[in-house]
């Protein structure tokens, strides 16, 4: 979990507090957790973060921004980890979007054919649209 230390507060308030606007977008959050297997570079991504954190679950996202930034308001664009399983994180990533209500992207794989990226488009569309 996020540990803040007392100079982390100060350059806060002192430095960035005034600074950043009252809304913020983080515009790349992923999301995984621990138990979905790992696939390391072969779907194309990097594998330094699990150097920092072991899971970074949708449900934690509120509780880290308000430490980070408090008083601010914001909202994540949430995607799956590049190192885990590819369909666990999506639908991780979906459950998370409906119940905390946070945009996303599909996380993909080189091997995908177009079928199966234009059928999961269409059920994610249709979902968002009858939720």
């Amino acid at each position: 979990m996020l540990t803040l230390t007392d100079y982390d507060r100060m350059v806060y308030e002192k430095e960035l507090k005034d600074f950043l606007p009252d809304e913020i977008i983080d515009c790349h959050a992923h999301a995984w957790k621990k138990e979905f297997p790992l696939t390391g570079a072969s779907n194309g991504g990097s594998t330094w973060v699990s150097k920092l954190s072991r899971e970074q679950l949708i449900e934690d996202l509120d509780d880290v921004y308000n430490r980070l930034f408090p008083g601010k308001r914001t909202t994540p664009l949430v995607f799956g980890s590049c190192s885990r399983d590819i369909e666990m994180n999506n639908a991780y990533v979906c459950e998370g979007a409906k119940k905390y209500g946070y945009p996303t992207l599909f996380r993909t794989h080189y091997a995908m054919s177009a079928d199966y990226l234009e059928e999961n488009e269409k059920a994610a569309v249709e979902e968002a649209y009858n939720a």
